[in-house]
């Protein structure tokens, strides 16, 4: 609206899901003796489930244990 488009991938949902995450990040901080990078660069893992997870449903396996299904 006003000339101003909306990013397809910011939204006010996928905002608020990020500050979940971020404010669960820092209310666990203290839960775990070392804070270190790792921790603090946890939530790209996120990113990278959900890529696996949509993948195995868009093309899943059709072998299992060296069976073909």
């Amino acid at each position: 609206v006003g000339g101003v488009t909306q990013s397809l991938f910011f939204t006010p949902f996928s905002a608020t899901l990020l500050a979940i995450r971020i404010g669960t990040l820092i209310g666990t901080r203290r839960a775990y003796e070392r804070g270190g990078l790792g921790y603090w660069l946890s939530p790209f893992a996120d990113l990278l489930a959900w890529i696996v997870v949509v993948r195995g449903t868009m093309f899943p396996s059709r072998q299992w244990r060296g069976r073909t299904y």
